[in-house]
């Protein structure tokens, strides 16, 4: 074993690791990096004007990295890993290691470059996707009426999807009545969640639909008076009761075979 590290070459070594490296001088210029780099080069190269990864070679690691990177390079401590963000495009996790020599003193950086874009962007629609169908809306006997059952606490992206996707299903239906059924919702409201849907029910008044809701326990009652929030809204038990109240407003009955 010792006779193969001691006859192998130490970048022909690093070109074999598919990982993107790089080698940088105590100043952190860059001074060399692997052949799986130079793919990924190849790439961000154009977001700063370089078509040629050999032109990366003399440029200083702060053209991709902030003032807090910076930092670390210059102060430590080593190792040190992060995962930045390049040109608001690419994810990556970065490693940095010094590189000292036999008496200890710094004579450059390792560094090491995953890049996790694709991998960042899956999760990114994964999450999209999910949001968009845990809150089905559904329709009902009633033409113009849907339903949305309301499951789950929310943050506030998902209240803003919530509403995204209320609002424009009430314009393609031609839907004047939203049906909000929190019987499901096992949770206290918090003061950004009531305040998301007031915001949704004030929207769909001005659309001309009228929010019916379903389903609010005692608990999640108290939980709204807490808040001292003013919301317009007319409530029912139940989904029974809420659907009956539209069809008689609309001179419908239902009438059991």
């Amino acid at each position: 074993m010792s006779d193969i590290l001691n006859n192998v070459n130490t970048y022909q070594l690093l070109d074999k690791i598919e990982e993107n490296i790089f080698l940088t001088d105590s100043d952190h210029t860059i001074v060399w990096f692997n052949q799986y780099a130079r793919d990924l080069l190849v790439t961000i190269g154009p977001y700063v004007r370089i078509t040629n990864p050999d032109d990366f070679i003399g440029l200083n690691v702060s053209t991709f990295h902030g003032e807090r990177q910076e930092k670390i390079l210059r102060d430590g401590p080593f190792p040190h890993s992060a995962q930045i963000v390049l040109f608001k495009k690419f994810s990556a996790n970065i490693m940095v290691d010094e590189i000292l020599n036999e008496s200890g003193k710094r004579t450059g950086f390792i560094l090491s470059w995953q890049d996790v874009t694709e991998y960042e962007e899956t999760i990114k629609e994964g999450k999209k996707l999910l949001m968009e169908i845990d809150t089905p809306i559904i329709p009902t006997v009633h033409d113009s009426t849907a339903l949305v059952p309301i499951i789950g606490k929310m943050t506030p992206d998902r209240l803003e999807t919530i509403q995204s996707k209320i609002l424009n299903y009430c314009r393609d239906h031609q839907i004047e009545y939203i049906i909000l059924d929190f019987t499901s919702f096992k949770h206290d409201f918090d003061m950004f969640e009531l305040d998301g849907i007031n915001k949704i029910f004030k929207a769909l008044s001005l659309m001309g639909v009228e929010p019916v809701v379903v389903g609010i326990g005692p608990k999640l009652a108290q939980s709204i008076l807490r808040t001292r929030i003013d919301i317009d809204f007319r409530p029912f038990n139940s989904f029974r009761q809420g659907i009956q109240y539209i069809l008689d407003t609309n001179g419908f009955k239902l009438i059991k075979e």
